[in-house]
């Protein structure tokens, strides 16, 4: 049996944007907690992806109160972990 040691692990809460590292993470049914749980989508709800839109590698992400706090080019915003809304659907 192999014994695996982590040096280092990170979540990507919104798909494509930067990633967040962790000291300790919550491993549930769908993996890591908060891990690729949102995704950015245009006005006809097309998921937008860094491999089309390179600037997304440079928004970067982390903890705040009740959420996370995305920051690009001097600006920031707060996504709160709450849902709100009607979900939608997205075509990927």
């Amino acid at each position: 049996m192999a014994i695996l040691k982590v040096s280092a692990i990170n979540i990507y809460p919104v798909k494509s944007l930067g990633g967040i590292p962790l000291q300790t993470g919550i491993v549930m049914k769908k993996g890591l907690q908060h891990d690729r749980r949102w995704m950015l989508v245009d006005e006809e709800n097309v998921f937008l992806t860094q491999r089309i839109h390179n600037k997304m590698a440079l928004f970067r992400m982390n903890f705040a109160d009740n959420g996370f706090n995305v920051s690009f080019d001097g600006e920031q915003l707060n996504i709160p972990h709450t849902k709100e809304g009607e979900p939608i659907r997205a075509k990927i």
